[in-house]
């Protein structure tokens, strides 16, 4: 096993997973048009796995703190001007995500007039509205969302907007004090009592757990840990497992009244980064699908929600039996996120963003021919 450097690769296998639990917190919802074979009772145990697949958010965000802090990290390396360094960082991640939101944006927020979500009704005719969502901050500004889903648009951008300092804070403080910060952050999210303003900081616990995973290795600690011998790994796979399994019984049981009944979802999600760091074979069939399922997360997150729920629902639940439903699934959303990609390339969409991108970086033609 490889115990130098937990890459792309890695981190596009983890959201892979976090498409597979997303699909399931979604597209299995006991309201929709679904049977399970040979099953009397097909919603006796599913809502439990739904309900506990919305751990997905807490993975995404943990893979997002992990992926962005190695790439700051390098680039303030390499350049060596921090201000700078910092604003070209965080206008390019700004730019890339509203490169891959618009054209979704624009694709189907107007679709909506053929299927009875006029978007002028849904944003109730005022022009801020529109803008709230088109800028994905409608969420935190309390404003309508022209889909539900969406909401995980502002507490993105928060995070890449609060990146520096908690890159800050990791890179000049020592380990108890990130610690203390770490552990204030995670009280605040069970006990701040305000609703809106209590879902934000719970959803920045993983992204920052992921930097911390980042800022100290411990993705490729816990490799060479694994790498040691047999009988280790597999202790170390029984914990992991009971660690899990322990979490979700409390998850569902003693935690499912509360308001925020994922508030620790962030325990399970790391859990799960880790198992399947320590214990999916790389370089198999099935790591090269998640990581191709992976690398379109940010596609099918944005645009799931309109074919399974609002304007093609008939079409998606039309094999009626959840197996084939999530199956299906899978592979149409993860071809229409390709048939888009291709579509960006083919008109120029992709190279007009790396434009910018580029020259917000201070690559010049010179630079890159070079």
């Amino acid at each position: 096993m490889n115990t130098s450097t937990y890459s792309r690769k890695d981190t596009n296998v983890l959201k892979g997973i976090g498409v597979l639990l997303l699909m399931m917190h979604h597209c299995l919802n006991k309201k929709y048009p679904f049977t399970l074979v040979l099953l009397k009772e097909p919603h006796a145990y599913l809502p439990y796995i739904t309900d506990m697949a919305k751990v997905c958010v807490f993975i995404f965000l943990f893979a997002s703190g992990l992926g962005m802090f190695r790439s700051f990290e390098k680039k303030l390396s390499a350049e060596g001007k921090p201000v700078k360094s910092t604003l070209r960082f965080e206008l390019s991640h700004f730019i890339k995500f509203y490169q891959m939101f618009w054209f979704i944006y624009l694709i189907f927020v107007p679709l909506g007039t053929a299927f009875g979500r006029d978007p002028g009704a849904i944003y109730r005719h005022k022009t801020a509205y529109f803008l709230y969502d088109f800028f994905g901050i409608s969420y935190i500004a309390k404003k309508v969302l022209f889909i539900p889903t969406w909401w995980y648009n502002s507490i993105l951008l928060m995070c890449y907007l609060l990146m520096p300092l908690f890159f800050l804070f990791l890179r000049k403080l020592p380990k108890v004090v990130n610690a203390i910060v770490l552990g204030i952050t995670i009280a605040v999210s069970l006990t701040l009592p305000y609703v809106r303003e209590q879902s934000y900081v719970i959803y920045f616990v993983p992204f920052f757990l992921g930097m911390i995973a980042a800022r100290y290795n411990i993705m490729e600690s816990m490799r060479k840990v694994l790498s040691r011998n047999t009988v280790q790994k597999i202790l170390k796979l029984l914990i992991l497992l009971v660690l899990l399994t322990a979490f979700i019984c409390v998850r569902l049981t003693l935690m499912k009244k509360a308001k925020y009944n994922y508030e620790l979802d962030w325990i399970p999600a790391v859990l799960i980064a880790l198992l399947a760091d320590g214990y999916l074979p790389k370089e198999t069939v099935v790591s090269r699908f998640l990581q191709t399922l992976g690398s379109h997360s940010g596609n099918i997150y944005l645009f799931h929600g309109f074919i399974y729920s609002l304007y093609f629902s008939k079409f998606f639940y039309s094999f009626e039996y959840a197996p084939l439903v999530y199956i299906f699934g899978i592979f149409l959303f993860l071809g229409v996120s390709k048939l888009f990609d291709v579509i960006k390339d083919a008109i120029g969409y992709n190279a007009a963003f790396k434009r910018l991108i580029d020259k917000v970086n201070g690559v010049s033609s010179e630079k890159k021919a070079a």
